[in-house]
């Protein structure tokens, strides 16, 4: 039998809803339902990797899990034991060993789990996943990036089983909170987003050429400040077909766009190992000149302080 968490021991021989509760706080909102007279047969691994949470459950009885929503967290789900039934609002389907899926945050699932179904669970912060289509050049045409509900045969993607295996063995014996950890964690989820199916574009397919320019002047441009009427300037074009293009191809404003990019360069600064003296001196040095502003932009952005990113870092 597969096992990927092999020195994360949470509970063994547990009651099914102890295992249930352990879930419910760590890895996400659901409700159980006990389907036969349980035995205390339940097993949980658990590691925390950084801003992902890895899980390894056995429920050892027939169960019923509902889970209206998991908030703000994606859920990629790996078969690697037994059978579980599915269902969702586009229909029912079955899932076997070797299989995986993936849940979307507002997803309304149920699934019914044999005795004998060990199930593999990466929590990945919403926050997270959309930061790396960011990085990617991925946008959709909706609200929020949503996964496709199709099977997947791990045998059929060796380099993501053997990743799995590696990323296991690094989240058990080296620091959590380590850069290493976050790299890892930054590699997981590009090739969750390069494997699976999803409603997210490259965003530079069908870019016209002025556009196209605009956004590399952005990029290398990010510690200036980038008005409105100098991008008008560059394009050629008129605050309203500029909104447009951006409503357009990118989702967000010309200024929520500038926004984003000027974060996740801080971002990437902080993370890479750059010497940072003073997180305000870079915030200013970017053009925010709040740093209490910029502190909760970026918190909302990637989820903790800059000055969290940059003491995992250190560590």
């Amino acid at each position: 039998m597969l096992t990927l968490l092999k020195n994360s021991s949470i509970l063994t021989r547990a009651n099914p809803v102890e295992a249930s509760s352990f879930v419910l706080e760590h890895i996400g909102n659901h409700e159980i339902k006990l389907l036969d007279n349980f035995k205390n047969t339940a097993s949980l691994d658990y590691r925390q990797a950084s801003a992902l949470s890895i899980c390894q459950i056995q429920y050892g009885s027939d169960v019923e899990i509902c889970c209206e929503t998991l908030g703000d967290a994606y859920h990629l789900q790996f078969m690697l034991s037994g059978q579980c039934e599915w269902t969702d609002e586009q229909g029912s389907a079955k899932f076997v060993t070797g299989q995986m899926m993936m849940v979307n945050p507002d997803q309304y699932v149920k699934q019914i789990y044999a005795k004998n179904v060990r199930k593999f669970i990466v929590k990945i912060p919403s926050t997270i996943m959309h930061n790396a289509c960011d990085k990617l050049g991925l946008s959709t045409s909706e609200h929020a990036l949503k996964f496709q509900m199709n099977k997947y045969n791990i045998n059929e993607s060796e380099n993501l089983l053997s990743f799995l295996q590696l990323y296991c063995t690094e989240a058990e014996y080296v620091d959590t909170n380590s850069n290493v950890i976050e790299l890892y964690n930054d590699i997981m989820v590009n090739k969750i987003l390069t494997t699976l199916s999803h409603n997210a574009e490259y965003r530079n397919k069908d870019y016209p050429a002025s556009f196209e320019f605009l956004l590399n002047y952005i990029d290398k441009s990010l510690t200036e400040d980038i008005s409105l009427e100098y991008m008008l300037k560059i394009t050629y074009t008129s605050q309203r077909s500029l909104y447009m293009l951006f409503d357009k191809y990118l989702k967000c404003s010309p200024k929520q766009y500038v926004k984003n990019r000027k974060l996740l360069k801080i971002n990437e600064i902080i993370k890479s190992g750059s010497l940072v003296r003073n997180i305000s001196e870079l915030a200013i040095e970017y053009g925010f000149y709040n740093v209490g502003r910029f502190s909760k932009e970026y918190k909302d952005k990637f989820g903790e302080l800059p000055s969290e990113t940059l003491k995992k870092r250190k560590n």
